[in-house]
């Protein structure tokens, strides 16, 4: 018996962290080798897979909401989680239990013989197991893309919808440094014939072309279909649908409903739109632009780590005409663009608290932080030793009318969160909750 089948999960993780010797390494090789050992890629029901440099998370999370909404059962595979790593496999919008991620680890430790998995690769074939022996029978999966999309672990399944739901600069080093090049990659998720939903900011001329080559009907964002927010309302071809006030990112909302749409199409008898529309009212998701007031200061976690990520909080800080200052609370990883993170926002901010993201090997440390932020001009400058020194600072600075955004990363709305209180942690509905729209109201 090996000293492993008595693993409880925090030291299956830990085993996982350090079993191989790179943390990324792109490629499909090893994990089909494992993954067709144990006939893991044989989903007997439709999958979606969402790709995109933002928005993936949000978009799968009302995706699933709809899907539910409409008596289906369904299965989600996300990356990276906030709190714990069960909210990274859900059905029917419940994180699995410690136990059901143990067995599934026991049989993919089993099952790989001598075959070196990274921890992303280890943890997409244990989703694998767990969705292809579920209690519950699943109608559908869907699944959120790592990095990139061509030589990405998920890819090893074949979509019967593929969704991009933007692009834009990030992970460079892997995925080319041009937006062409990032393209190319997410459309690796492309199969011949399956329907394809474009957001606008996914329409970039290495990703039509590939769409093109394989035959795929597209669908695309202000095309096809559109939603104008001054409206609240969602065009798809000549219907027209009313929305109820939500708080998720409108872009997600819209490829959701497109994305059902389709599905509906082609693979469901569905109830129509306008009957689950309704499962978005007052929504909001944990950690993506999420607004919680606290002594009549607004507190905004959002995990925004790149410079379209930052330029889209910066318009949506700008829409909500705040009286008061607004106090940064920052940290991100090392390897990222952290001068673009930064000038977005820099205009907006009055005081920026940062500290280093504790435990975290790729986390920026303080001092380089504090260098990027000088490097833009900005004087007003609490540095601390750790981010959630950094944010116990902006709450010691803050005044009523006042808001404190915390953004950078996932780490930085995790460690935050973690020591938050009072404030809603479930990830049950892959994070979704219904806000209290009295205390969200602008």
């Amino acid at each position: 018996m090996s000293t492993k089948d008595h693993f409880d999960l925090e030291k299956w993780l830990a085993y996982l962290e350090q079993s191989h010797p790179l943390s990324i390494e792109l490629g499909l090789d090893r994990i089909r080798e494992v993954g067709e050992r144990g006939r893991l890629f044989q989903f007997p029901f439709p999958v979606v897979t969402v790709a995109g440099t933002n928005g993936k998370g949000s978009t799968v999370s009302a995706l699933s909401k709809l899907l539910r909404e409409a008596g289906l059962n369904v299965g989600t595979y996300t990356s990276p989680h906030l709190l714990r790593f069960n909210e990274r496999i859900q059905i029917n919008g419940e994180c699995v239990s410690d136990a059901e991620i143990c067995q599934a680890f026991r049989y993919i430790e089993a099952l790989r013989i001598n075959t070196s998995l990274t921890f992303f690769e280890f943890t997409t074939l244990a989703a694998f197991y767990i969705f292809r022996h579920s209690a519950h029978a699943l109608d559908i999966v869907i699944l959120e893309v790592g990095l990139g999309g061509r030589l990405d672990a998920v890819n090893v399944i074949d979509p019967s919808l593929a969704i991009v739901t933007s692009i834009g600069y990030d992970h460079q080093e892997y995925l080319g440094d041009t937006l062409e090049a990032i393209a190319f990659e997410k459309s690796g998720i492309f199969r011949p014939k399956i329907p394809i939903l474009l957001s606008k900011k996914a329409k970039i001329s290495t990703l039509l072309e590939r769409a093109l080559i394989l035959g795929n009907p597209l669908v695309v964002e202000g095309e096809h279909f559109d939603y104008e927010q001054s409206k609240s309302r969602w065009r798809y071809g000549n219907k027209v649908f009313k929305l109820p006030r939500f708080y998720l990112p409108p872009t997600s909302v819209s490829l959701a409903m497109a994305a059902y749409t389709l599905l509906g199409e082609n693979h469901f008898s569905l109830p129509p739109l306008c009957e689950v529309i309704d499962a978005f009212a007052n929504v909001m998701m944990v950690g993506r632009y999420q607004q919680v007031e606290v002594d009549g200061i607004k507190v905004i976690f959002d995990v925004g780590h790149n410079e379209d990520a930052s330029h889209w909080l910066t318009n949506q800080l700008r829409s909500l005409n705040l009286q008061g200052k607004i106090i940064a609370v920052w940290a991100s990883l090392s390897d990222k663009a952290l001068s673009a993170i930064v000038a977005p926002m820099k205009q907006m901010v009055s005081t920026w608290c940062i500290g280093e993201l504790v435990g975290v090997k790729r986390a920026a440390s303080t001092q380089m932080l504090q260098a990027v932020l000088r490097e833009q001009g900005i004087e007003d400058i609490l540095a601390h030793a750790s981010i959630e020194a950094a944010f116990t600072s902006a709450q010691r600075i803050a005044k009523a009318g006042d808001s404190i955004v915390i953004f950078g990363s996932f780490y930085t709305v995790s460690q935050v969160l973690e020591k938050f209180p009072g404030q809603n942690k479930t990830f049950q509905d892959n994070g979704l909750f219904c806000c209290d729209v009295t205390r969200q109201a602008s």
